[in-house]
């Protein structure tokens, strides 16, 4: 989990694109429950 979200957050400053990787932050930890 801690590895994805370091992924994740690294995607967002890299495209700058926050709304998007909140929702697929949310999209993962849907699918992970």
């Amino acid at each position: 989990s801690e590895a994805l979200t370091s992924v994740l957050i690294f995607i967002n400053k890299k495209y700058k694109i926050d709304g998007a990787g909140l929702r697929i932050t949310g999209a993962r930890m849907g699918e992970a429950a």
